[in-house]
């Protein structure tokens, strides 16, 4: 067993050497998509100065070409211009090298919950990010599909406004030798599996408002998520509830598709129509109603969490009944078959569920569904 897992190791080793060094000489000598030389069939990327989303202030290059019309080589050039990060001076980092810590589809996340000096210095970070940490989404440098490694960082530096309150915010942006990472405060958990472990139990009006107005700011920029769920949502270390799992964001509108082969209940049935086609992998056509059905499914899966009739005392006063009764009157409405019988977000903030609230305050993240401080999960 050991012999085998020694040879597993060695063997992803070798690859990974292999499409570093074809990295390497593809990206240094092959065609240059920003000035079109040797290929002239590749449209011509012009670059303006622009600042980057994450909070350290590099600056990004703002491509002034359709986000749905990026090719092969343009995702190519966007790797090669990320800022390096070397990984040998974060102890952390460092062992991602191995490559063990990777799952199948060549991704991770880690937390670092005491970052080193040099990781201090690179991100910028405060005193208090600092004593609060921060992770790390990873992801395997694909040659194959150089899009895959850099699309949630070319939407972060590209696209999404420096402040996005309930946007999950990044930290920076950056390529390693055959990684690339995305870095985020380390937060106290996903939603969903707070809700789950018991740990906490939320004001239902606040955080269901929260949800809907974090899926609004999306579609504000012009994206779909297409993959929402409780676990989308992240609690940050202030108590803001954001949105994250951003490397599905889509251009609403567009033909961009995703593949949606064994997804779960939250994709709406105009995308995953029946079995065959989960064993298919057939793409469908997302829209901002699909976007409505699967946050109506997160909030049938909030009102089964939460009314399941385990609550103690104290979680009885957080959690109103009656708000769980209308938010799963809410959710049969969002998860109509018809996409057409689903509400509009505008018509979801106008819901009796939200009666008395100020969604401006929610929609500049100064909500706190958690009542009770809680611990990082």
């Amino acid at each position: 067993m050991a012999n085998t897992s020694v040879r597993r190791r060695q063997l992803l080793s070798s690859v990974l050497l292999l499409q570093w060094l074809t990295t390497v000489l593809g990206v240094a000598w092959g065609p240059n998509p920003i000035d079109g030389s040797k290929h002239g069939q590749f449209p011509s990327l012009r670059r303006t100065e622009g600042v980057s989303q994450s909070g350290s202030g590099h600056r990004g290059s703002v491509y002034r070409i359709p986000l749905a019309d990026m090719t092969f080589w343009s995702w190519m050039s966007y790797l090669k211009e990320l800022p390096d990060i070397d990984e040998s001076r974060n102890p952390i980092l460092k062992r991602l090298l191995s490559g063990s810590f990777l799952r199948r589809d060549g991704s991770t996340t880690v937390n670092v919950r005491v970052p080193a000096r040099e990781l201090v210095r690179l991100l910028s970070l405060t005193p208090e990010q600092q004593r609060e940490g921060v992770s790390a989404k990873v992801r395997l440098i694909n040659l194959l599909d150089p899009k895959y490694s850099v699309y949630e960082p070319y939407l972060y530096r590209e696209i999404l406004p420096k402040r996005s309150p309930l946007l999950l915010p990044s930290l920076g942006e950056y390529r390693g030798a055959f990684l690339t990472y995305i870095f985020h405060p380390l937060s106290k958990g996903l939603v969903g599996d707070m809700l789950e472990t018991g740990r906490s139990h939320p004001d239902v009006q606040v955080l269901a408002a929260n949800m809907v107005a974090a899926l609004k700011s999306l579609h504000n920029l012009g994206l779909l998520h297409r993959s929402i769920e409780l676990n989308s949502f992240s609690v940050l270390p202030d108590g803001t509830v954001v949105l994250g799992g951003l490397d599905t964001a889509a251009p609403i509108g567009t033909e961009t598709r995703l593949w949606v082969g064994f997804f779960g209940q939250e994709t709406a049935p105009e995308i995953d129509r029946n079995f065959l086609a989960d064993l298919a992998l057939t793409q469908g056509r997302h829209t901002v109603k699909s976007d409505v059905y699967s946050l109506g499914v997160a909030f049938r899966n909030l009102v089964q969490l939460l009314g399941n009739g385990n609550l103690g005392p104290e979680d009885r006063g957080a959690v109103r009944q009656d708000h769980l009764e209308l938010l799963d009157k809410l959710s049969q409405k969002m998860i109509e078959e018809e996409p057409g019988n689903r509400p509009t977000i505008e018509e979801i903030m106008k819901d009796p569920l939200f009666e008395g609230l100020n969604f401006e305050d929610i929609e500049e993240g100064k909500a706190r569904p958690f009542r009770y401080k809680q611990n990082r999960l």
